[in-house]
């Protein structure tokens, strides 16, 4: 058997800054322009952890079993703009200071008047989440029998993020058909 080697863990930690990078800004239909210019927003931080264990608890003639785990973890924000307005895309995510890079940003629900069955609504988009996922895990795992037969499983998720429905908002926004409008 393999007698090195059964048992690793590796860490990593990262706080990156990146400077000029380029965004495309969104500019009305009635500019007379066909595609939105890139921009330069400033700058962005991204900060994390990455981590994986690995081992081999059994390492006989006809059976070895290997497993492993990881951990990411992805923390990041505009710190500047520059000289561009803070801004909302076509497809409702915000580009602004002290906001995660891409996330979303809609009008919220300020109030609801159930007796006039109207709901009031922010003028303004307002941070909801963000679209890239705060944290990564994953586990897998390998039984291998007689050298040559081999079971193998894997689990992985993504946490602290949000997915926006952009066709159910198109529908609700321009055909008003879904059962929350209905």
């Amino acid at each position: 058997g393999r007698q090195h080697d059964r048992l690793g863990f590796d860490l990593t930690y990262f706080n990156k800054i990146s400077k000029d990078l380029l965004l495309r800004l969104p500019l009305a239909p009635s500019s007379g322009f066909g595609s939105a210019p890139l921009v330069n927003i400033g700058e962005v931080q991204n900060k994390g952890f990455e981590m994986s264990l690995r081992a081999t608890p059994v390492d006989r003639k006809n059976l070895t079993w290997d497993f492993g785990a990881t951990l990411n973890t992805l923390s990041n924000k505009i710190n500047s703009m520059g000289s561009v307005t803070p801004f909302v895309s076509g497809n409702n995510q915000c580009f602004k200071p002290g906001i995660e890079l891409g996330g979303w940003c809609l009008s919220q629900v300020v109030r609801v008047d159930t007796v006039a069955k109207k709901a009031f609504v922010s003028d303004t988009a307002m941070f909801v989440g963000g679209s890239i996922p705060g944290r990564e895990a994953g586990f897998q795992t390998t039984m291998t029998l007689f050298k040559n037969f081999r079971i193998y499983a894997q689990m992985d998720g993504k946490f602290d993020y949000k997915i926006y429905n952009l066709t159910r908002d198109f529908r609700d926004r321009t055909q008003k058909n879904s059962a929350e409008v209905n």
